[in-house]
């Protein structure tokens, strides 16, 4: 079963036209996500693309490239089907710390490196990763301005922005859309960047959905994480939280089984239910996820 036209939307103020499920590409890159079997990535990605699946989410700090290298291989000769969006502005240190870039120098270089990753002539949607509290926002935007002035990117997104720097940018430019964390775990962007989306009729894409696999009830009290696993050092996934978090998708899970759905399916149906602009965006590590989060979310929805 593939995707059907009711599950396409056009981002606001803008020509691009999406599928509501999008791929997440962060594990793609390997870097902060531990073991990752390229193989089974590979055939996950394809088969979300088989599905109808046409929105990609990437950016240059995953797998310091890598991510964008993978996207660029996998859709050789499908790319004017297809709506990318990648990021800018997170830099990986020699030390394996990172930083954060948005001055004019950085952007303008690291959107020519990207469309050389991509092999695109433009960026359909370019994100800033993250804030950058060094670099004044005029500079920013300056560079902004003239990628887009070049042609080099279409539309511009923000991700993981506080509201407030959100209403700043968006008050000295065109943002098209918004990009941030929304699960039933993880619920602030409901009165935050969720919230100014629909008062601004932007986009909305909203990330680990299934809150880095912890609503798939996968997770035990105990369970353990690697180093190089980006859940180790995160408290939604250690000590009395991570209790707390097994506590609340068992009874999530109950519910759902009452329903005849899984506890997957009832998590990306509530973030579907925000219909005015909402893209859900899902990392899939096994072939054959996308498509049964996609028909079962549907059909809870």
């Amino acid at each position: 079963m593939g995707i059907e036209e009711e599950d396409y939307i056009t981002l606001p103020k803008t020509d691009l036209k999406v599928s509501r499920l999008s791929i997440g590409t962060w594990l793609f890159g390997g870097l902060r996500w531990g073991y990752v079997d390229n193989l089974e990535s590979e055939k996950t990605f394809l088969s979300a693309l088989d599905l109808g699946i046409n929105f990609i989410d990437t950016a240059d700090a995953y797998g310091k490239g890598q991510s964008e290298e993978f996207v660029s291989r996998l859709t050789k000769g499908r790319k004017e089907n297809l709506v990318i969006g990648t990021k800018a502005g997170v830099v990986w240190n020699t030390d394996g710390t990172r930083r954060i870039d948005l001055s004019k120098r950085h952007l303008t270089e690291a959107a020519e490196r990207s469309l050389q990753r991509l092999k695109l002539d433009k960026i359909d949607l370019y994100y800033l990763h993250e804030p950058d509290v060094n670099t004044d926002i005029e500079e920013t935007i300056e560079a902004l301005q003239l990628l887009k002035a070049q042609g080099k990117i279409r539309y511009i997104g923000l991700s993981n922005f506080p509201k407030e720097t959100v209403a700043q940018f968006n008050s000295m430019m065109h943002v098209s859309c918004l990009q941030d964390e929304l699960s039933l775990i993880r619920r602030e962007a409901e009165l935050t960047n969720l919230k100014f989306a629909k008062e601004n009729n932007l986009g909305f894409l909203a990330y680990s959905p299934l809150s880095k696999g912890l609503l798939t009830g996968k997770f035990k009290f105990d369970s353990q994480f690697s180093s190089d696993d980006n859940r180790s050092g995160n408290e939604d996934f250690s000590g009395e939280r991570l209790k707390k978090n097994v506590e609340k998708v068992a009874i999530l899970s109950e519910f759902a089984k009452r329903l005849g759905y899984t506890a997957s399916a009832v998590s990306i149906a509530w973030v579907f239910r925000y219909r005015f602009s909402n893209v859900c965006c899902l990392r899939c590590q096994n072939a054959g996820t996308i498509g049964r989060a996609d028909e079962e979310s549907r059909s809870c929805f």
